[in-house]
C-alpha cells in the first residue's frame, strides 16, 4: 500500500476514534440528562440519543475499519511487531467498546421506560482508557508506519 494511502488511512482512523469518543461522551450526559427531564421532555431526548448513537457506530466503525487496515496493511505487520499494538487493543475492547455497548443498551432501555441510573464507574473508566489509547497510539517510539 502507498504512503499517501496510508496517510489517509491514519487520518480516517484518527477521525474515527474522535467521533466515537465524542459519541459516547455525548451520550453518557444525554442519558444523565433524560433521567433528569420531564416526562414530556423525554420524547425528544430519544430522537437525539438514536442520532449520537449513530454517530457513536459510524465512529467506531471508521476507526476499527482503518485501524485494520493500517496494521495489516503497511509495510510492517503491527501485529507481529510488538505488544504495543495487544496492549491497546485490549484497552479498546475492554475500556471502549464496553462502554459503547453499555450506552447503546441504557439507550434502548431508557427508550422503553427503564429510567434507572447508569452505574458511576462509565465516566473515569471511559476517560481512563481514552488516555491510554492516545498514549499508546501516539507515541513515537511505536510509530512504526
Amino acid at each position: 500500500m502507498s504512503p499517501q494511502l496510508l496517510l489517509w488511512f491514519k487520518v480516517v482512523h484518527i477521525a474515527g476514534f474522535v467521533l466515537w469518543v465524542a459519541g459516547l461522551w455525548a451520550g453518557l450526559w444525554l442519558l444523565k440528562a433524560h433521567l433528569a427531564v420531564d416526562a414530556a421532555s423525554r420524547p425528544a431526548m430519544v430522537g437525539v440519543e438514536r442520532k449520537v448513537g449513530a454517530s457513536m457506530d459510524a465512529g467506531a466503525t471508521l476507526a476499527m475499519v482503518a485501524g485494520f487496515v493500517l496494521a495489516l496493511g503497511g509495510p510492517i505487520n503491527a501485529f507481529k511487531t510488538g505488544g504495543w499494538l495487544h496492549a491497546k487493543l485490549a484497552v479498546v475492547v475492554l475500556g471502549v467498546l464496553s462502554i459503547h455497548g453499555v450506552i447503546r443498551v441504557k439507550m434502548r432501555k431508557v427508550r422503553n421506560g427503564d429510567l434507572s441510573p447508569l452505574p458511576g464507574w462509565l465516566t473515569p473508566v471511559l476517560l481512563a482508557a481514552v488516555a491510554v489509547i492516545i498514549a499508546l497510539g501516539a507515541h513515537p517510539m511505536l510509530l512504526r508506519n
